[in-house]
């Protein structure tokens, strides 16, 4: 097993990421028929991530191993309920949301996913935040059963209708 260490995304990283954004993607339309090909949305949602997250007060890291090769990564945006919108408790108005979370093939399953989450829940506490979200497809039982043994529970459910 590989060492690796968590640290915040570099716009040297941006390269790396690209390739892992659109193998992200491709994992996800292979689950749902909605999905823009990978390699065509891949650069330009991953600027669209950076500046949601960055814009947010969110935040982007990096999984690198002992050689400094970028080995996956984590985007973090804060949410906040709208002005006025008071059917939430105060303390849940404001809550982290994992918007992307990749880690390479090759590396899975060795607490490198882990190690990005904890990351960014200690961000969010260090924020004072007291929730964290993340959505996936119900198709992908991979990322249900990461989440849950992060004890990440479901806590709403969208539906959809095709028209």
């Amino acid at each position: 097993m590989q060492i690796h260490s968590i640290r915040r995304y570099q716009p040297k990283d941006f390269p790396a990421l690209v390739p892992m954004m659109a193998e992200l993607q491709e994992l996800e339309r292979a689950q749902s028929g909605d999905r823009t090909r990978g390699e065509v949305m891949a650069e330009a949602h991953l600027h669209y991530l950076l500046q949601l997250s960055s814009s947010t007060g969110g935040a982007t890291w990096v999984a690198e191993n002992n050689k400094g090769v970028v080995q996956g990564f984590l985007v973090l945006a804060i949410e906040s309920t709208d002005p006025g919108d008071e059917y939430l408790l105060e303390r849940y108005r404001k809550v982290g949301n994992i918007t992307d979370l990749f880690v390479l093939p090759a590396v899975r399953s060795q607490g490198v996913g882990r190690l990005l989450v904890n990351t960014a829940e200690d961000y969010c506490r260090g924020l004072g935040l007291a929730r964290v979200v993340v959505s996936t497809l119900q198709s992908n039982q991979s990322a249900i059963a990461f989440y849950r043994q992060s004890a990440y529970q479901p806590h709403t459910l969208l539906l959809s209708k095709e028209l």
